[in-house]
């Protein structure tokens, strides 16, 4: 959907764009840490998040209780029984440890080192003894190519990840990129401007775009017992 130089521009912006995630989070590394659960498969997951985190991995965004919500209760969701899966800026890595705790083999990716280090407790602490595959952690830097990573993923997930304009081309090359025949890729955003351009790429990259209902969404969150409302929200 875009020509060599603008990959290459979008690949850039991306680059910027972790860098100044890893500024902010090394910024809050003295502040202390608040911590967040949901239910999901009978389990209470504890994810340790940054109260003062607003622009970075470190806090647990209202789409990735959303795409966890769907894993777990959502019977007829392409989240269930899925196989190898890749999350794309995981952050806290609930949506990626509902799918681990559901069966999935589960690869964590961020945009920096510094932002897998958080994840990486959170994930280990959270699937201490389940029956869950041990999971991967990986730097992607969208619209670079996954050099790192092992596609075709049978899904791709990734929750609130387009939230300026400059990042939908070179996380919708991502996806691309980590896609084979039979792949699913679900991403759940927040309806701000950027959702349109997100679209619009997807049906670019994508013979089938679908949405999830809203009464999905809500049924879903009641069971998970988070207080996300599903009219900001799509999947």
């Amino acid at each position: 959907c875009c020509g060599g130089g603008a990959e290459r521009g979008a690949a850039r912006d991306a680059e910027r764009d972790a860098a100044a995630r890893t500024r902010t989070l090394r910024g809050l590394t003295d502040r202390r840490a608040q911590h967040t659960s949901v239910q999901l498969h009978g389990r209470t997951l504890t994810l340790e998040q940054s109260p003062c985190a607003i622009s970075t991995g470190l806090r647990v965004w209202a789409a990735s209780e959303v795409l966890a919500a769907l894993a777990a209760y959502d019977q007829h969701s392409p989240l269930r029984h899925c196989g190898r899966v890749v999350e794309l800026g995981a952050g806290c890595g609930v949506a990626g440890l509902a799918l681990a705790l559901g069966g999935a083999a589960v690869t964590f990716t961020d945009l920096a080192d510094d932002l897998l280090e958080p994840l990486r407790r959170n994930v280990e602490a959270n699937l201490a003894g389940s029956d869950a595959s041990a999971p991967l952690f990986a730097v992607h830097r969208w619209g670079t190519p996954p050099a790192n990573l092992d596609p075709p993923y049978d899904l791709v997930i990734g929750a609130d990840v387009a939230v300026d304009d400059h990042l939908v081309a070179p996380l919708v090359a991502s996806v691309v990129a980590l896609c084979g025949a039979h792949t699913v890729a679900v991403l759940a955003t927040e309806e701000r401007g950027t959702h349109r351009l997100l679209h619009a790429a997807l049906r670019r990259a994508f013979r089938r775009v679908e949405f999830v209902r809203r009464s999905t969404v809500r049924r879903c969150l009641a069971r998970a017992e988070v207080d996300t409302a599903p009219a900001d929200w799509v999947a």
